[in-house]
């Protein structure tokens, strides 16, 4: 199994930066349905205004923007593996003035962050695609600080999502989707435990 995660991790980074462009034209829409999520991650991790966070697989930036207000005294550092999303949540920190937020391409398997870094991790609907589910928890356990919120969501089978079955089968009618490779990670496979 030498190279499949890292063409796993390659095929993801090329499909959201495809995705980027729409994704942006779209992003008020769908974080509207996403919101309530992000809000419970935000509200349970308990940010303090100098906190520093993490958020991984964050995409166009949410929930790293929000809690970019919430810690004023504090900064957010926001990840993903493709640079196209990331640029969008650069452009929306922008729009809103946000000077303690940044980006970082980067897998959340191998987070370039020294030990003990982070006062939140967080994660809005980024494990069901990573390659590798136990690497990555063990990264956002090793970068939080002692006492830190690790707050993750992540969804369950297409027949209680219709949220995502519509927006994918949507775009799949616009999007020629690609056949995902066998065991790769996608929104509703179910693997087994790594």
């Amino acid at each position: 199994m030498p190279g499949t995660v890292d063409e796993i991790r390659q095929q993801q980074r090329d499909t959201w930066d495809r995705f980027s462009t729409g994704w942006k034209k779209w992003d008020e829409l769908v974080l509207g349905w996403l919101a309530p999520f992000a809000d419970a991650m935000l509200r349970v991790s308990h940010l303090r205004e100098d906190a520093h966070v993490l958020d991984v697989a964050a995409g166009t930036g949410e929930p790293g923007l929000t809690a970019a207000t919430m810690v004023p005294h504090g900064n957010v550092t926001v990840t993903d593996l493709s640079e196209r999303m990331l640029a969008v949540a650069s452009e929306n920190a922008s729009r809103r003035g946000l000077t303690n937020f940044n980006t970082r391409v980067c897998d959340a398997g191998a987070l370039p962050f020294q030990d003990a870094s982070f006062d939140s991790v967080l994660c809005r609907f980024g494990f069901m695609f990573f390659p590798e589910i136990s690497v990555a928890a063990r990264e956002f356990a090793r970068v939080a600080k002692p006492g830190a919120r690790i707050c993750a969501a992540v969804w369950s089978g297409p027949d209680k999502n219709p949220w995502a079955t519509t927006i994918m089968s949507t775009i799949s009618r616009h999007i020629e989707m690609p056949a995902p490779p066998p065991a790769r990670p996608d929104f509703f496979v179910a693997r087994p435990k790594d």
